[in-house]
């Protein structure tokens, strides 16, 4: 059955039938969904029931795959149905499941990728257009609320580092052509999706720099500095330091403390964090929080077990600083996502460590918070080649 499909994957999962919302990106992707987006990201190829199977969800033993697909291929058609969209997107034939070639498919990543290659083959002016076009339909990562599933991961890194060389050229060409106000827009939505990459922080700096725009400057590194410091363990380049030096001598010095404190204050007290997430904070604050509750749980009779979280390459090595802060990164939104209580606490300890702490009524109170953290991370960062290390210690009141 023929119609047209407008698919969104990149910074999360939206499907439109013509002018109809069928899906707008739910808090939890459904398995059928899962089959839907595989699929499209790899065209061409019919794949059978128990190659499916595999693919999707390599750590289940699945005794009957075909029944599988057929249920999944069904729910996706009433999906459909539900809102009045008579459309088949999945079909089977002789060789396996492929998506139906005789419906219209339109999808952010292959727009998105088809600008990058137009862009490529153009000149100045054009390349600058499609790479601005090509920008704009990267809302964030290749399906955010599927990131732990293996299949993800390797097009997620794709799609984000197409990202990350498309903004840099666009931003040196908008350097190069001294359209200033283009390049603070766009490098200030670049940093927003991919906020670890300092080639993008200085075309930012550069573009306030050029427009005199010293007071937004002093705020601004302030921001980048604190990052910088969590996730790398050191302050941005010299470039970067240079223009903030040169910002702080046309600011006096008592403005500049106002302008950062007004920024601090904006911001967020709890970035990511819901309404039952555990609380993460600073490590000064940590220790804090731990004299307080040993004290209070000792009177009980409880127990205060410390968790620490160790990222590695396998080997025991340190990974990478890109890779390190992608997985950091994983797994801090991991723990926010339900891993701990409400009542857990858990910090930054070290560039490779989240240190946790958890009150248990017994001194084994901890195994099980250990094995969902095991069952929930290791696969996320597997295909990454990452393991991950837990140690336990009971403290005493």
């Amino acid at each position: 059955m023929s119609g047209q499909l407008h698919v969104e994957m990149l910074g999360g999962l939206r499907v439109w039938a013509g002018e109809t919302p069928v899906l707008a990106d739910p808090a939890y992707v459904r398995r059928p969904w899962h089959l839907f987006c595989y699929l499209l990201l790899n065209p061409g190829k019919a794949l059978p029931a128990a190659a499916l199977a595999a693919t999707l969800w390599p750590h289940e033993a699945l005794l009957d795959a075909d029944t599988l697909m057929d249920e999944l291929v069904e729910d996706l058609n009433h999906e459909f149905a539900r809102v009045g969209a008579a459309l088949q997107p999945v079909q089977e034939g002789p060789d396996g499941y492929t998506c139906n070639p005789d419906i219209t498919w339109e999808t952010d990543t292959t727009l998105f990728e088809q600008k990058l290659r137009l862009a490529a083959e153009s000149g100045p002016e054009g390349r600058l257009r499609l790479l601005m076009d090509a920008l704009e339909l990267y809302r964030g990562e290749l399906l955010p609320k599927m990131e732990a599933e293996l299949w993800v991961a390797p097009l997620a890194i794709h799609y984000r580092q197409l990202f990350s060389a498309a903004a840099a050229n666009c931003c040196q060409g908008l350097q190069d052509a001294g359209r200033h106000n283009e390049l603070l827009a766009v490098a200030s939505a670049a940093t927003a999706v991919e906020p670890l990459e300092e080639n993008l922080y200085l075309y930012l700096f550069q573009a306030l720099d050029a427009m005199e725009m010293y007071r937004a400057i002093i705020p601004a590194y302030n921001r980048v500095a604190r990052l910088f410091a969590e996730e790398f363990g050191h302050p941005p380049g010299d470039e970067i330091e240079a223009i903030h030096q040169k910002a702080c001598t046309h600011v006096d010095p008592l403005d500049r403390d106002v302008l950062v404190i007004k920024d601090e204050l904006r911001a967020a007290p709890a970035e990511d964090a819901s309404d039952n997430a555990p609380l993460y904070c600073t490590y000064d604050v940590f220790k804090y929080l731990y004299q307080m509750v040993s004290r209070v749980v000792a009177r009980s009779g409880g127990h205060v077990v410390l968790l620490l979280l160790t990222i590695d390459d396998g080997s025991g090595a340190k990974p990478s600083t890109r890779l390190l802060s992608s997985a950091m990164n994983q797994v801090k939104n991991a723990i926010l996502g339900g891993l701990l209580r409400k009542s857990d606490t858990f910090t930054r300890y070290s560039l490779i460590q989240y240190l946790i702490m958890l009150t248990t009524d017994k001194p084994t109170g901890a195994a099980t918070v250990e094995e969902r953290i095991k069952a929930r991370c290791q696969p996320m960062l597997a295909p990454a080649g990452l393991g991950l290390v837990l140690s336990t210690t009971q403290m005493e009141g």
